[in-house]
C-alpha cells in the first residue's frame, strides 16, 4: 500500500514511478469500505510510458479463437513501447513466483496488423487444465493496460514464442 502523510512533498508522478518499478497498483482512499478507485500495475505503467492510464478498448472479445487459413496473420516479439523491459522484468517476478521460469509470449495479428493480441505460450506456463485459463488470464490482467487483449495459446503450428 502507498500511503504519504498529509503534508507530504511527494508528487504523483514521484508516487507513480515509485508504483511502476515495483509492480503495484495504486487505492486511492483504501481505507474506506470501497476504495474510491483504484489503479491497476497495467494502468500506471501505462501511465508512465504514455500520460495516460488506459485508452479506448477496441473490440476485445472474450472466449476462444480459431485462427483460419484465409486469416492475414502476422506475428511477432512485442516492441519495447509496448512491453517495456521493466514491466517484463515484474512479470517475470510474478511468473518465478508461480514456478514458471521461462514463460514465453508471441505477439499475434489476425487481421494484417490492425490490432494485436499478446499471447502467452500454455506450454511455458505447464499445460495449466481449460478450467484454469480463465483465472490465469484475470491475474494476468493486473500487469496490463485495460486495452491489451491477452490470449493463452498452443505453440503448437504457431510462429516461434519468445523469451519473457
Amino acid at each position: 500500500m502507498v500511503q504519504t502523510e498529509e503534508k507530504s512533498q511527494d508528487s504523483v508522478q514521484k508516487i507513480l514511478h515509485w508504483c511502476a518499478t515495483k509492480g503495484v497498483g495504486l487505492a486511492v482512499n483504501p481505507t474506506k469500505e470501497y476504495p474510491d478507485y483504484v489503479f491497476t500495475y497495467g494502468m500506471i505503467w501505462h501511465f508512465r510510458q504514455t500520460g495516460y492510464f488506459f485508452k479506448d478498448q477496441m473490440d476485445i472479445k472474450n472466449g476462444i479463437v480459431e485462427l483460419k487459413q484465409q486469416d492475414e496473420i502476422r506475428a511477432g516479439s512485442p516492441s519495447v513501447e509496448f512491453l517495456p523491459e521493466y514491466v517484463r522484468s515484474i512479470l517475470r517476478e510474478f511468473f518465478r513466483d508461480q514456478a514458471v521460469l521461462n514463460p514465453k509470449i508471441l505477439m499475434l495479428s489476425q487481421d494484417g496488423g490492425k490490432q494485436f493480441d499478446l499471447c502467452f505460450s500454455i506450454e511455458s506456463l505447464g499445460n495449466p487444465p481449460t478450467k484454469e485459463h480463465q483465472g490465469i488470464l484475470e491475474a494476468l490482467s493486473w500487469f496490463f493496460p485495460p486495452h491489451y487483449s491477452l490470449m493463452l495459446i498452443s505453440e503448437k503450428n504457431m510462429p516461434p514464442f519468445f523469451n519473457l
